[in-house]
Order: C-alpha cells, then structure tokens, then sequence
C-alpha cells in the first residue's frame, strides 16, 4: 500500500527536501517489515497562494497533508488550518499556530514554545560556552539574535 503524503512547499523548499528525506529513509529501513510506503506530492507551482497549494494537493488524492510554516503567514496557516476540517484531510503540522479548538484534523507536533529556549541553554551550559550566536529562519528571512 502507497501513502501519499502531500506538502504545501514546492520542491526548491528546505521542507520539501527535509519531508522527502525523511520518508525515503522510513521507506528504506522498512522496506521488508512493512507492506506500506511513502510517495511525497508537492504543488505543481510553488509560488502560488496557500489556498491555490492545498487545492492542487489534494486534488491529487493526498491521504495526509504536512503543514511545516516556512514561509506560510499566521492567517495563511489558519487557512490551511480550516481547508483540512473542511475537505477532512489529517493534516500534522510543526508550526506553533495552534490548531482550531474544535479541529479533528489537524496535529501539532511543534515544541512547546519555552522548550527550545530550555534545550538550548542546557546545551550552553554543559558545553560551557561563554556565549553563542542563535540564528533561525521564518518567513521574513534569517535572523540572530
């Protein structure tokens, strides 16, 4: 059995490249124990609207949608939030825009915010390090702090 997968970042994203290593490497290290495996759908045109994406995802007979925020904005997420509810479509998700209260759809498996922060820390700490530099990506380009 073939699950597909479907992504709203076209194929030049880091997150269609980090989605697309990670289930050729589930699909490798099962490919004898299990009778399922993993096929990535990315929109034909990476630079269209959110909305435009998911249609074009879906169309395709997705059987899941993975929602990881690169560049997608708080409302546009919301929207693609309330597309997955609408057309019933397991959508996961990384970003930290929580799921609608009443959604059966959608599954957050972002951190909780402080915990990044903590693990960061406790990294510097027991490294012992004087003092670092955080760089991070989102939508209005990399930034440090």
């Amino acid at each position: 059995m073939v699950l597909l997968p479907g992504i709203i970042q076209g194929t030049e994203s880091i997150s269609w490249h980090n989605t697309r290593h990670a289930i050729d490497e589930w699909n490798n290290a099962n490919a004898f124990k299990s009778e399922i495996t993993f096929s990535l759908i990315a929109p034909s045109e990476g630079r269209t609207p959110s909305d435009d994406k998911v249609c074009d995802v879906i169309q395709r007979k997705v059987s899941a949608i993975i929602i990881c925020p690169e560049t997608e904005s708080i409302d546009e997420i919301l929207l693609i939030y309330s597309m997955c509810d609408r057309f019933k479509i397991p959508c996961i998700t990384t970003s930290t825009v929580a799921p609608l209260s009443h959604s059966r759809f959608v599954t957050s498996i972002a951190p909780k915010d402080d915990l990044v922060g903590k693990a960061a820390a406790a990294l510097i700490q027991n490294l012992g390090w004087d003092s670092f530099l955080l760089t991070y990506q989102d939508s209005q380009g990399l930034l440090c702090y």
